[in-house]
């Protein structure tokens, strides 16, 4: 059985609440930040995987069309929150803005790749953005987009993408966070007690699996 990058950290944010989810099937309700985070993902994918900085005529289109696609990708969740499109769009504007400030003034880097699905026989991943680390492109720097994180979350969520690349080969020199708030690149350390985590994790969501026996809660609102 694969385990995927968000079982892990789902896992970690609550036994119990990934046991409803996954295997009960009691899927939680959308929320605002979930909706909110997913559409500026959506922001610096689509500025790096068209190229938007080097091209002045898609960039006036995007700032207007494109923001609307992206939107309009999320309309089901969108309209169970009544969410104000107008507002998101506005706010989406500024997002726009910043990246492209952020890009010009050297604070976010272009990606080698953009939303790059990774597997092995035990694991699966997205990877959000993956960096060169060398003009050779023998290493690679791995990086996730969050609008607002919990650091030990996102290092397991690296850890596993680490994992499935050093399983293939590949030589993995670093990972950072990318803050979609303030539109900065974050260092972040992958060591072998991280890596050593996700197994662990693993190795109980397997139990789980198996047994199908209620863990523990520990967010406090199973309930």
């Amino acid at each position: 059985m694969k385990i995927s990058a968000s079982d892990i950290t789902s896992y970690k944010y609550c036994p119990r609440s990934y046991f409803r989810e996954k295997v009960l099937k009691l899927v939680r309700p959308p929320n605002e930040q979930q909706v909110r985070g997913s559409l500026v993902h959506n922001i610096y994918s689509y500025f790096f995987a068209n190229k938007v900085y080097e091209r002045k005529d898609y960039l006036e289109w995007f700032v207007d069309e494109g923001i609307n696609r992206i939107i309009n990708k999320e309309n089901e969740r969108i309209s169970k929150l009544n969410l104000s499109k107008t507002i998101l769009k506005d706010d989406l504007f500024l997002a726009v803005n910043r990246v492209i400030n952020a890009f010009k003034e050297g604070r976010i880097q272009i990606p080698r790749e953009v939303e790059k699905r990774i597997e092995n026989e035990e694991f699966v991943a997205i990877s959000d953005a993956i960096f060169s680390d060398s003009p050779d492109n023998n290493g690679f720097v791995l990086g996730e987009v969050k609008l607002g994180y919990n650091l030990e979350r996102v290092k397991l969520q690296l850890a596993v993408a680490t994992i499935i690349y050093e399983g293939l080969g590949q030589s993995i020199k670093g990972a950072k966070v990318i803050d979609a708030y303030k539109w900065q690149e974050i260092p972040i350390e992958i060591n072998d007690s991280v890596k050593e985590e996700v197994y662990r994790i693993r190795a109980e969501i397997l139990k789980l699996w198996e047994t199908k026996e209620v863990p523990e809660c520990i967010c406090g609102r199973c309930d």
